[in-house]
């Protein structure tokens, strides 16, 4: 103040709610720095409030108080669902979402993080912009008598991993996610692991599936969004023994959601082999679908992915030496078996199958000849040999998911069994919730 007049400024902050006109008052106080009376002069500065609530992603109208136990009462959506005069339910959004808060509830309300209050209080009749803080638990309580239950209002984790290239196993838990540059916030965090259009997901072992869904916190949601293909390693076709087992495709130790809009498949079982009497009439065979490998000599090797096995070998010998290798296991979906065969007085090694190979077969010079069997084509069982007069007849090996087919050989050449199939999905006693079911090889157990 100089010379009996001065000027003081003020920036006037807007708020979310429109309330018309409003006055503001300078008063002086009653006397000034040196103790002269002032006659505590005043002046009205009228302000035309037509502040409005901002834009927001959202809108909740918090209506009332209703129930017993109590609970606000609302109306409006959030990421999940539609609410109307709902009560008890949780709010979920995600972080950095924008929520107009209309309080028509008649009581004071604050935004809370289970703790302390993260907003100034939010009036009867006005509105409250809201931006959604980071992954967690967070709540709406409403002030005063009686008592009413907090709002639960969550703030959710999207975590979204894309595997574009083709992948030898892959492990889908915490590290996976920091890996991916995301913070994992237990119970608060939603998972999508989406396999991309031609891409492989496969396992290089028949013990390890292809894809491994870790627990997580239980309030955690996990997605599977298949556009390739996830498939367990097949099994193999060994010679002169049985065959082993397939692989599964994806082992999961949690509920989880599966979009399958391609092919989910076990591995193949091997197909059973026999032992020739003194070394004559020994088999193998063949490998399942998934890549089965045909083990002990003779055998096809399998196939790349996205191809077929390749075919097996044989010996014949005047020395009474008759060995029949079988076909290897392919990696095509659905894919057809290799075809199984046999003739007198000869060897017959099996063939490599875009899913199963055959097994290989060894048939004496008089009589029925031998006939291994056929590979799984897509989700079949490979076929079992057939027995001829002397010699022995190798089982093909399974197609995807399916068990290989067994040996067949009189008493001087040991039979055995194929291997079982992988599973399309090991449960261990959890639960999947198919969105879209796709083509699915092997069992879900």
């Amino acid at each position: 103040m100089t010379d009996g007049s001065g000027s003081v400024t003020f920036t006037i902050s807007e708020d979310a709610t429109s309330e018309g006109s409003e006055q503001l008052v300078f008063t002086l106080d009653a006397t000034d720095s040196n103790g002269a009376n002032t006659g505590g002069l005043s002046q009205t500065i009228t302000i035309n409030d037509t502040s409005e609530s901002p834009a927001a992603d959202y809108t909740i109208n918090i209506v009332g108080v209703s129930g017993n136990p109590r609970y606000l009462q609302i109306s409006g959506e959030d990421r999940v669902r539609t609410y109307s005069n709902s009560t008890g339910l949780d709010l979920t959004f995600y972080p950095d979402d924008t929520v107009n808060l209309v309080n028509n509830s008649g009581r004071t309300l604050y935004v809370t993080d289970t703790v302390d209050d993260l907003s100034p209080g939010i009036l009867d009749g006005n509105t409250y912009n809201l931006t959604v803080g980071s992954a967690g638990a967070y709540a709406i309580r409403a002030d005063g008598n009686p008592s009413v239950n907090d709002t639960g209002l969550n703030s959710r984790l999207q975590a979204g991993i894309t595997l574009s290239s083709n992948t030898n196993i892959y492990d889908l838990n915490t590290t996976a996610l920091s890996t991916n540059g995301y913070t994992y916030v237990a119970g608060y965090t939603d998972i999508t692991l989406t396999i991309n259009s031609s891409i492989w997901l496969y396992s290089g072992s028949t013990t390890t599936p292809a894809l491994q869904v870790r627990a997580f916190d239980t309030g955690d949601n996990v997605s599977i969004v298949n556009n390739g293909y996830i498939v367990g390693k097949g099994g193999d076709g060994v010679l002169g023994d049985q065959g082993t087992d397939g692989g599964n495709a994806i082992d999961i130790n949690r509920a989880v959601s599966i979009t399958n809009n391609s092919y989910i498949a076990g591995g193949g079982g091997g197909g059973g082999g026999s032992g020739g009497y003194g070394g004559y009439g020994v088999t193998s065979g063949g490998g399942g679908a998934g890549g089965g490998n045909v083990t002990g000599g003779f055998g096809g090797s399998p196939g790349g992915l996205g191809q077929s096995g390749s075919n097996g070998t044989s010996e014949w010998s005047g020395n009474g030496n008759a060995t029949a290798g079988g076909g290897g296991g392919g990696y095509v979906l659905p894919g057809t078996g290799g075809a199984g065969g046999g003739a007198l007085n000869t060897s017959y090694a099996g063939r490599g199958g875009g899913a199963g190979g055959s097994g290989g077969s060894v048939s004496g010079a008089f009589g029925t000849a031998c006939v291994s069997g056929n590979g799984g084509s897509a989700g079949n069982a490979g076929q079992n040999g057939t027995l001829g007069n002397v010699g022995g007849a190798a089982g093909g090996g399974g197609g995807w998911g399916a068990a290989g087919g067994n040996a067949a050989g009189n008493s001087a050449y040991q039979p055995y069994n194929g291997g079982a199939g992988g599973k399309c999905v090991n449960l261990n006693g959890n639960s999947v919730t198919w969105a879209v079911t796709g083509t699915r090889y092997g069992s879900i157990s």
